[in-house]
């Protein structure tokens, strides 16, 4: 392995928040880092050339998290969403998004199936209570509209 090839660690300030970890020869965020931003949300993970891209934890401010997997800086494959309500979505993401997986809420529901661009359940999906006997259904943007 050369010189050009390594990594070191460093620092850098940007006009939003703080970076330190590893860099590449470029002086990009490059291998494992924290991204300190200052509205208070902190990544903490991997990264290539300077985006967010492996697997990493992203803490929104003030309560809400992602964990799992990253692409090119955008969240992508499996991966868990943590609301500050204490609902959790479970599930493969692809451009940021949910696109299949499974929703659990507080009260110990849960449902498993596609999800629309706005993290609601759409489609055929498998909803299963607490307690009591699970069942198809369909939702149209986080609605059941009918049991199958």
């Amino acid at each position: 392995m050369g010189f050009f090839s390594k990594r070191h660690n460093g620092v850098i300030e940007y006009s939003n928040g703080r970076y330190e970890g590893e860099l590449n020869r470029l002086g990009k965020r490059d291998g494992y880092g924290v991204m300190r931003f200052d509205d208070g949300d902190v990544y903490e993970g991997e990264w290539k050339d300077g985006k967010r891209h492996g697997q990493g934890e992203y803490f929104y401010y003030p309560d809400e998290r992602y964990v799992g997997g990253w692409y090119e800086g955008q969240r992508s494959g499996y991966g868990t969403y943590y609301y500050a309500s204490g609902t959790r979505i479970e599930g493969t993401f692809k451009n940021n998004l949910v696109v299949y997986g499974t929703i659990y809420w507080t009260n110990g529901n849960k449902c498993e199936g596609p999800f629309d661009s706005h993290a609601k359940l759409h489609g055929n999906c498998r909803y299963t209570p607490a307690y009591g006997s699970a069942y198809d259904c369909v939702y149209e943007h986080g609605t059941c509209i009918s049991k199958l």
